[in-house]
């Protein structure tokens, strides 16, 4: 069974909850947090919060998961403050979620159908964004490290500029850029293994950055009607691509090394197609195995 233990003497006045046992633990009752310093949940077992707390100081009270799990089901559940989540721990958003910090050493999950808004994120841990969910990157340049995975209904939705660290080739959803916005990917998997869907969107850059190293590209760029959408490729080190991106239609420049397609298409086979592909001196472009391009 699971054990819920506070560690001030009023039950409903507590800052640090401790749950052990396997058996989940669920709050049903309002619980009262004082402002200071934080909510902190530890203990092995899973505590779920399902209603809305009192929340004194509500915006500075942060919330820090040592251990096991902490599923939030309600917005209001917690304060506004940062997150914190260890090694090891997982922390559920399984409700709308407003900005907050996020500092990941653990597991993010982002339940089916919910989106979770972060104003910054620190840590090198995994999140995972299920069906039909999004993490929203609420900042006019945004940084994260964390690997992130997705499924194909699952969607990225940067607000401002946006740089991508880690290997997210697990994430096979959508990233939605805003127009005249960039998107860094600091690895050649950094964007995932769905799309970047360009859909109405007009001077979005995608741009594989100097220090990417040599690896596949399995993105696609989807639907950019707009010519003024651009991708750079301004590594030194040799990028293949497998992925089709037959519906782009803006400039391709290739500014640091070797770039082939394998199999991949990038440009459309129609009449209204308007790729440009620029390839600096002393760069490549190759095409192998059935790879188009059209401009």
């Amino acid at each position: 069974m699971g054990f819920l233990d506070l560690t001030q003497t009023d039950a409903f006045n507590a800052n640090v909850l401790s749950v052990t046992g396997a058996t989940p633990v669920d709050q049903n009752d309002l619980i009262k947090f004082a402002a200071s310093p934080a909510l902190t949940k530890k203990g092995t077992g899973k505590l779920t919060f399902s209603v809305a707390n009192n929340l004194t100081a509500k915006t500075d009270l942060a919330t820090t998961v040592t251990a096991g799990t902490l599923e939030v089901q309600n917005n209001d559940s917690i304060g506004l403050g940062a997150i914190t989540v260890a090694s090891g721990a997982t922390f559920i958003a399984n409700a709308d979620m407003n900005g907050r910090d996020v500092n990941n050493s653990g597991l993010i999950s982002v339940s089916a159908g919910k989106w979770f808004q972060v104003e910054s994120t620190t840590g090198a841990g995994n999140a995972t964004i299920n069906n039909n969910a999004a993490l929203v990157f609420n900042s006019s340049s945004a940084v994260n490290s964390w690997k992130i995975s997705g499924t194909t209904t699952a969607e990225i939705l940067p607000t401002g500029n946006l740089i991508l660290d880690s290997d997210n080739s697990g994430f096979n959803g959508n990233i939605v850029p805003l127009t005249g916005k960039t998107i860094y990917a600091n690895t050649p998997t950094a964007l995932g293994s769905g799309s970047v869907d360009l859909t109405g969107k007009a001077n979005v850059t995608i741009t594989y950055d100097t220090t990417v190293p040599a690896g596949t590209v399995a993105t696609k760029f989807n639907a950019g009607s707009s010519t003024t959408n651009v991708i750079n490729f301004n590594t030194p080190n040799a990028l293949t691509i497998i992925s089709d991106s037959s519906a782009f239609n803006g400039t391709v420049n290739i500014n640091g090394g070797a770039v082939t397609l394998l199999g991949a298409k990038i440009g459309a086979s129609t009449s209204s197609r308007n790729l440009a592909i620029n390839v600096a001196a002393d760069n490549t472009l190759r095409l192998s195995s059935g790879a188009s391009v059209y401009t």
